[in-house]
């Protein structure tokens, strides 16, 4: 898995973005200043949303984990409480022989 999230602006931004330059190169200031906050305004709504995914797969991944160890801790507790119940029998057995 890719630890790194690419972020990208869509086309429509991007678009928003080129037109902007256009009309400020040639002067139309008004119009060139409507589209860069139109730009603005749309570009902040797409990194709140790759925000907002990076935040789910983060608790997904987070939550993945945690059911793991859970597992891995169960399966040890299991096999500690295994290896003591054995260890009663050998020592019940041993000493048995021994009296």
């Amino acid at each position: 898995m890719n630890s790194y999230h690419i972020f990208t602006l869509s086309k429509k931004c991007c678009e928003i973005r080129d037109s902007e330059r256009r009309h400020f190169a040639v002067k139309e200031y008004l119009k060139a200043n409507e589209l860069r906050i139109q730009a603005d305004e749309l570009e902040i709504i797409e990194i709140q949303k790759h925000q907002e995914a990076i935040n789910i797969k983060v608790e997904k991944e987070e939550e993945k984990l945690r059911k793991h160890q859970a597992k891995q801790i169960k399966s040890l507790t299991k096999r500690i409480q295994r290896d003591r119940d054995e260890q009663l029998i050998h020592r019940q057995t041993h000493s048995r022989i021994l009296i």
